[in-house]
C-alpha cells in the first residue's frame, strides 16, 4: 500500500526510494494524526476533595467535567477518588493540565505484571500429611490467638487480582461474593462475576483464607478482579477497583479496616524515573490514607535491586502503603526472585514454595513470587488490626515496621555470606509492644508520607529508624508473635 501509494505520487519504488518513500509515510502519519487530533485514554484524578455523601461528590465531580467542558471526552466517571477516564488529544491534555493544576494524568492502557515465578516447585506435602510452613509459621506466631469473630468482623481485605474461583479449601472462608467487582466489565455482586480466568488471584486468595493453606482463614476477602485473562492489570482498572471500594468505605463498609491487596508491579528493568506513574501512585495513596485504608505491593520478581531501577509501586513513599520482598523457608531474603532495596522494599514475608490453591476448584501447588509474600503480610495486618482495632492505618504500617530494633534491610554484598539479610535473634523490642504511643514519634506518622530515610544518612531505609542491633530482615509472624500474645493474655 505504501508503494503503491508513492508510485502515484512519482516516487521510486524500490531500493533507497522506497526507504525514502516510508520515510515520508511517516512524516505523512504525524501530520494527519496531529490535523485529525488523535485521542487517547487517560486516568484523571482532579485535585478536588474526595469529602462528602456520594451525590454530593457526583455532582462536584460532574459540575467540574462541565465547566471544563470534559463532559463528551469522559468514558467513565470515578467519583470517590474524584476522577475520571477521558479521551484527550495532545491540545486538550495540555488544556486540562493549564486549567486545573494539580491533576495528574496517566495512560489508562499503562500495565501491571503479576508478581509469580514461572517455575514452581514440586509441593512437598498434601494437606493430609503436611501443614505448608507458611501456615505452621503463623500458627506458632500465634497470629490469629485470641482474636474474637467480633474483632475479625471489623477488618477486611480487598484481592484485587485475575478474580477468585470457588475452592475446596474455600468451603469456610469468608469470601464476600456479594461485595465481588469486575473492573473491566463492571460486573458485580456474584462469583461468576469475578471469574478468574488466568489463576493468579485464586492462588494469592488461598494464602489468606484458604482453611488449610490460608494465615488468616477467619478474615473477610472481597474479590476484585482487575486483571485480565493474561494476567495484566493496567492503570484504569487500578483505578476503578480503588474506587469501588472506597465506595464501600464510604457505604455499607463503614464500619470496617480496608486491607487492598495488589501482588503486581511494573518491571524492574526501567533505568528511568516514571513521573506519571509517582504522581498517579502518590495520588491513590493520598486518597486511600484519606478514607482509612492500607495498600500492599509486590515487590517484583526479578532480583534486581528497587533502589537501582525503578519498579512501581515500590518507590513510591506513603504513610499508608507497604511493597513487600519474599523469603525462603529459613527465613533468608529469596534471591532467586524476590526484588530488594535499603529504601525501597518495606518488609518481608514468606514467598518461597508456598502451598496454596489453584483456578479449578480443587488442586494446591507449591509456587514462589513475591505475589504471596505479599498476601501474607497483609493478613498479618488485618490480624494485628483486628486486635488493636483503635490504631490508625499509618500506625498499624508503623508497628509492622518499628516493633523491633533491627527493621528490614535488604542488600547484595560481594561476599555470598552477606548477599542476604538475616534475622537477628531476639530483637523484639518489648517495650515499644507494650506501648503503641511511639508511633507518634515514629518514621512515616505523618498524614503524609516522609521521605524514607537513606541509609547514608543514618537510617536503615524502609520507613524506618536506626535501631540498636545488626540489621536484619523483618520477619512478619515472629516480630508479632510477642504483640499477639502480650494483647492475648
Amino acid at each position: 500500500m505504501v508503494r503503491l501509494f508513492f508510485q502515484k505520487c512519482g516516487f521510486p519504488p524500490k531500493g533507497k526510494g522506497f526507504l525514502l518513500s516510508v520515510c515520508l509515510c511517516g512524516i505523512f502519519g504525524i501530520f494527519l494524526s496531529s490535523a485529525s487530533g488523535y485521542a487517547a485514554s487517560y486516568v484523571a484524578l482532579f485535585p478536588s476533595s474526595p469529602e462528602g455523601s456520594f451525590f454530593e461528590r457526583t455532582a462536584r465531580l460532574g459540575a467540574l467535567l462541565e465547566s471544563n467542558n470534559l463532559t463528551a471526552q469522559t468514558e467513565d466517571t470515578l467519583p470517590h477518588l474524584q476522577g475520571a477516564l477521558l479521551e484527550l488529544d495532545a491540545s486538550r491534555r495540555e488544556e486540562l493540565l493549564k486549567n486545573l493544576p494539580g491533576t495528574v494524568l496517566i495512560p489508562s492502557s499503562r500495565t501491571f505484571s503479576p508478581c509469580t515465578e514461572k517455575e514452581t516447585p514440586k509441593a512437598s506435602g498434601t494437606p493430609e500429611d503436611s501443614v505448608p510452613w507458611h501456615v505452621l509459621w503463623a500458627r506458632n506466631a500465634g497470629l490469629t490467638e485470641g482474636i474474637s469473630s467480633y474483632a475479625w468482623g471489623t477488618v477486611i481485605v480487598a484481592v484485587m487480582d485475575t478474580g477468585v474461583n470457588p475452592h475446596t479449601d474455600f468451603a469456610e472462608a469468608a469470601l464476600r461474593w456479594d461485595l465481588g467487582y469486575n473492573s473491566i466489565t463492571g460486573a458485580s455482586g456474584t462469583a461468576d462475576a469475578v471469574y478468574d480466568d488466568q489463576g493468579h488471584g485464586t492462588t494469592v486468595t488461598g494464602t489468606i483464607v484458604g482453611t488449610q493453606t490460608g494465615v488468616t482463614p477467619q478474615v473477610e476477602v472481597i474479590p476484585v478482579k482487575c486483571a485480565d485473562a493474561a494476567g495484566y492489570s493496567s492503570t484504569a482498572d487500578l483505578a476503578r477497583s480503588v474506587d469501588y471500594l472506597l465506595g464501600l468505605l464510604s457505604g455499607s463498609l463503614s464500619n470496617r479496616h480496608l486491607i487492598c491487596n495488589f501482588s503486581f508491579a511494573t518491571s524492574g528493568s526501567a533505568l528511568y524515573r516514571d513521573e506519571e506513574m509517582e504522581a498517579f501512585f502518590i495520588s491513590l495513596f493520598d486518597r486511600i490514607a484519606d478514607a482509612g485504608g492500607l495498600f500492599f505491593s509486590a515487590a517484583g520478581n526479578e532480583s534486581t535491586n528497587v533502589n537501582e531501577y525503578y519498579v512501581y509501586p515500590s518507590r513510591i513513599s506513603s504513610s499508608i502503603f507497604l511493597s513487600v520482598a519474599g523469603t525462603t523457608e529459613t527465613g533468608y531474603l529469596a534471591t532467586a526472585f524476590s526484588n530488594y532495596g535499603t529504601k525501597t522494599i518495606d518488609i518481608a514475608a514468606p514467598g518461597n514454595a508456598i502451598l496454596t490453591t489453584l483456578r479449578d476448584g480443587e488442586s494446591l501447588k507449591a509456587v514462589n513470587g513475591t505475589s504471596f509474600a505479599c498476601p501474607i503480610a497483609a493478613a498479618a495486618a488485618a490480624a494485628l488490626w483486628a486486635r488493636e482495632q483503635h490504631l490508625s492505618n499509618w500506625q498499624v504500617r508503623n508497628v509492622l515496621l518499628n516493633a523491633v530494633d533491627s527493621p528490614l534491610w535488604i542488600s547484595r554484598e560481594a561476599s555470598p555470606s552477606a548477599s542476604v539479610a538475616v534475622i537477628s535473634g531476639g530483637d523484639m523490642a518489648a517495650e515499644k509492644l507494650r506501648d503503641t504511643s511511639f508511633v507518634a514519634s515514629s518514621k512515616g506518622t505523618s498524614p503524609k508520607a516522609l521521605d524514607l530515610i537513606d541509609p547514608a544518612s543514618g537510617g536503615l531505609g524502609g520507613g524506618c529508624s536506626v535501631g540498636k542491633t545488626l540489621p536484619g530482615i523483618l520477619l512478619l509472624f515472629p516480630l508479632l508473635s510477642f504483640m499477639l500474645k502480650r494483647s492475648g493474655s
